[in-house]
């Protein structure tokens, strides 16, 4: 059943986290309500989650959505072609809905690395914020190195290693380097 583009924003959520639940899918939030986890809240009125899907469930999980009320986004899926295969945007009412499709090594790592907690007063998987900190740092916006920067400044105890090793992996040795050294310690 098709959603009005007033759809309140709690209500996208706890259908999106209702669909991934039923499909049995692993998924974990990521972008600004992961952030808000780990680091400084910020608006957002979008929704991202990395998703993990076996071969020919694509498909079916676009149906379960779609019966939802998630719409394809055509028009974006047109604006970034480069992200075929890897993102499917949704709309459900006026709120983007973003689907990463987990598609290399360091994302099955994260998903199996996720945390259960609370998000919008719901429990939900979120990814760790190591994991978070290298999928900011990937994407590569402006807005991403100031969330990277304030996960790292919130953040107590980061599993350094963990984060040096994958970065040297995924090529983002300086940007790692960069924000462990341009964040300010977690006030006391």
């Amino acid at each position: 059943m098709p959603r009005s583009v007033d759809t309140p924003f709690p209500d996208t959520f706890d259908s999106l986290l209702a669909c991934l639940r039923r499909f049995r899918v692993r998924h974990a939030v990521i972008g600004a309500l992961a952030v808000a986890v780990w680091g400084t809240s910020r608006a957002t009125q979008d929704i991202d989650c990395l998703v993990m899907l076996r071969q020919g469930e694509h498909e079916r999980l676009v149906n379960l959505l779609r019966r939802r009320g998630f719409m394809l986004d055509a028009h974006w899926a047109g604006q970034n072609p480069m992200l075929k295969g890897l993102c499917m945007r949704f709309r459900h009412g006026g709120i983007p809905v973003d689907l990463l499709l987990a598609t290399d090594s360091h994302h099955m790592q994260a998903l199996k690395r996720r945390r259960l907690k609370r998000v919008n007063g719901k429990h939900v998987w979120v990814l760790a914020p190591e994991d978070l900190i290298l999928m900011k740092l990937r994407a590569g916006r402006y807005r991403d190195f100031d969330d990277v920067l304030s996960i790292v400044s919130e953040q107590k105890k980061i599993d350094h290693a963990y984060l040096k090793q994958w970065a040297k992996q995924l090529g983002l040795w300086e940007e790692v380097m960069y924000c462990l050294t341009q964040s300010k310690p977690p006030a006391l």
